[in-house]
């Protein structure tokens, strides 16, 4: 789309994977770019993608690996291509979300003659521990537990029976006989024997409900689960939450283990591939 100096160049800062990933799924600038005549331009962070300074295993590699070190390869770069580019008279912008957003509001603090502002999305660049204002470490659950209550548009059942299913998972992984129902409500690859393992699973319940209120886009998304296929589906909370809204408030044990098993397949058994859950050879699934 670039017309030229002074036309404007678009810089997108990596994230935590490899570029393509960020290429493929930040619609802003592809969408503004043919109006305003923009370059793209999508740098990959160090150690990710095929930005691989080491080998693998490479001793003490990661003291290469800090977020300074990253901003300074960005400033190296975009040095190297407004001189290349000819594009001296073109204003720089640059995009991030989340990481990448991070780093481009940083880069524009400490950068600020390089780069003529910054557009971040869901970059916290100030919340951090120590900080003034305080960082608040159950706001993210909290915005998660939302998307999966009325105050999302989700029937209260949703968020309230996996309230439920949580501590009915736990008393009955107190006893043998509980955690062979626990084992076979959710189709786990092996037996789950042991109190440590139940919490594990608790834990393997949680994990997915922060990844699907992130990535919960009104159309089918792959962007969370780092390009795999197929997508998750359109709003991807409300197919989670499908099978807890319709248990009533009086369901069983077994009832509220299966719905959330089918909750949490969203995520883990996107593809419709997976026979078991939990304990297999892929600690994810």
């Amino acid at each position: 789309h670039w017309k030229g100096a002074p036309f404007p160049v678009f810089f997108y800062f990596g994230n935590e994977d490899n570029v393509e990933l960020y290429l493929n799924h930040t619609g802003l600038m592809w969408e503004t770019a043919p109006k305003m005549g923009a370059l793209l331009i999508f740098a990959e962070h160090r150690f990710y993608g095929a930005s691989r300074p080491y080998p693998d295993g490479a001793p003490s590699c990661r003291r290469h690996l800090t977020t300074d070190q990253a901003l300074a390869d960005f400033a190296v770069l975009i040095d190297n291509l407004r001189g290349k580019l000819s594009a001296s008279s073109s204003a720089w912008i640059g995009f991030g979300g989340s990481y990448g957003g991070m780093m481009a509001s940083w880069f524009r603090l400490k950068y600020p003659h390089m780069i003529d502002g910054v557009i971040a999305a869901s970059a916290p660049i100030l919340t951090f521990l120590d900080m003034d204002p305080k960082y608040d470490d159950t706001a993210f659950m909290r915005v998660v537990t939302q998307d999966a209550s009325p105050g999302g548009k989700k029937p209260n059942g949703c968020a309230a029976n996996f309230r439920k299913a949580q501590p009915a998972v736990w008393k009955l992984g107190q006893t043998p006989k509980g955690r062979r129902l626990i084992s076979s409500a959710f189709r786990t690859c092996r037996l789950v024997n042991t109190t440590e393992e139940v919490e594990e699973l608790i834990q393997w319940m949680q994990a997915p409900w922060a990844t699907l209120a992130m990535g919960n886009f009104p159309y089918p998304s792959s962007y969370l689960i780092h390009g795999a296929k197929p997508p998750l589906p359109a709003w991807p909370v409300r197919a989670a939450c499908k099978p807890l809204e319709v248990l009533g408030s009086a369901a069983g044990e077994r009832a509220l283990m299966e719905a959330t098993r089918e909750a949490v397949a969203v995520l883990y058994n996107h593809s419709g591939k997976v026979g078991c859950f939990f304990n297999g050879d892929k600690h994810d699934q």
